[in-house]
């Protein structure tokens, strides 16, 4: 098996994981998105961010706040930002605790 599609069945499992519930699978996909590994879109990634800081991620919150305040899909909005850069610093995230 040749390695991208070995890693593309990693990823498709990862998935399968998140969708189950798992937190920490849910973090490996958002961060696979955020760094170009996992294409999906920004509909997707935002509803897998979601996932991920509703199951108690400060990583994602903080991800969610840089997707507010970049305007990945739409406008820059900087009251969700903040308040998901928040919610990350009150989970103890130490990058969103500035």
């Amino acid at each position: 098996m040749r390695l991208d599609a070995y890693i593309q069945k990693v990823l498709e499992y990862v998935a399968s994981m998140a969708e189950n519930g798992d937190v920490n699978a849910a973090n490996l996909v958002v961060e696979g998105l955020y760094a170009g590994i996992v294409n999906l879109s920004p509909e997707s990634s935002l509803e897998w961010l979601v996932k991920a800081a509703e199951s108690g991620s400060a990583e994602a919150n903080a991800l969610l706040g840089d997707y507010y305040k970049n305007g990945l899909d739409g406008p820059p909005e900087p009251t969700k930002a903040f308040n998901h850069y928040l919610t990350a610093a009150e989970k103890g995230y130490s990058r969103a605790q500035v």
